[in-house]
């Protein structure tokens, strides 16, 4: 996922005020079409987590960034 995807995993600093703009609306787009691009069979070579049994309140320290 790293390497095909070109992530990378980094320690989270929210930006609560970009979340929903539609720069970023735009960026997320455009990762999941080169993904999908890339042939990535997101039924058979990904797991996913559900996290609904988490507190709301809690945030993440780390997460997935596009590297570079």
């Amino acid at each position: 996922m790293r390497t095909q995807c070109h992530l990378t995993f980094k320690r989270v600093i929210p930006h609560y005020f970009a979340r929903d703009n539609k720069e970023t609306i735009l960026k997320r787009r455009q990762s999941v079409e080169s993904w999908l691009e890339a042939g990535i069979d997101f039924f058979n070579d990904c797991v996913f987590i559900d996290e609904s049994g988490f507190n709301r309140n809690m945030h993440r320290s780390y997460g997935w960034s596009e590297a570079g």
